[in-house]
């Protein structure tokens, strides 16, 4: 009976995720956010420097955008129109 040749076949790859969901904290940095307290939210990156965000601050829901420049660390900051600022503290 003669050998079989080994399997040479290469394995796939498991795909990439394409996108990475992150958890963050939102701590008050200014009077009007102190009255909201420390928030957290979801951020969803998209892997290319972007992606989106939503939190539930002071009872009303904030949905946008999050850009994340080359380089930086996992923190920023959100300030909201009617005022609260916050520092923002990404998971990893």
């Amino acid at each position: 009976m003669p050998a079989q040749a080994p399997n040479t076949a290469a394995a796939a790859a498991a795909p990439a995720p394409a996108t990475q969901n992150l958890t963050a904290r939102l701590y008050p940095s200014n009077a009007e956010a102190s009255r909201c307290g420390t928030v957290t939210d979801l951020v969803t990156n998209d892997l290319n420097g972007h992606g989106s965000f939503s939190a539930v601050i002071g009872g009303e829901s904030f949905q946008g955008e999050a850009t994340r420049a080359p380089g930086s660390t996992r923190s920023g900051h959100c300030v909201l129109n009617n005022g609260p600022a916050f520092s923002m503290h990404v998971g990893g």
